[in-house]
């Protein structure tokens, strides 16, 4: 088992996810700004689908460019070879016949 520093798993608890809420707000505000058309809410008139999702989609790209470009440990990004172990955890009932 590797020697994590008290900085970096700060970052990867903290640091990270702060700033993709940060991100977020920044891609919502400028998504809904440029395509914004449709209201999400009443409540806020200004909030839009196109914002919402154009957050979402920006947000999700961010979290993978930023943890895997500032993180150097394998704890904080989601590899290929992981994605294949879950997936076939999931689908399939008997991992000898996967």
């Amino acid at each position: 088992m590797r020697n994590h520093s008290y900085e970096t798993l700060t970052f990867c608890r903290f640091l990270l996810p702060a700033s993709l809420i940060v991100i977020n707000d920044i891609a919502a505000y400028i998504c809904g700004f440029y395509f914004g058309r449709t209201p999400l809410i009443k409540l806020s008139p200004k909030k839009t689908w196109e914002g919402f999702i154009g957050a979402s989609m920006v947000t999700m790209f961010s979290a993978v460019v930023v943890g895997s470009f500032f993180s150097p440990h394998s704890y904080a990004t989601l590899s290929i070879l992981n994605l294949k172990i879950i997936a076939q955890r999931i689908f399939c009932s008997d991992i000898s016949n996967c």
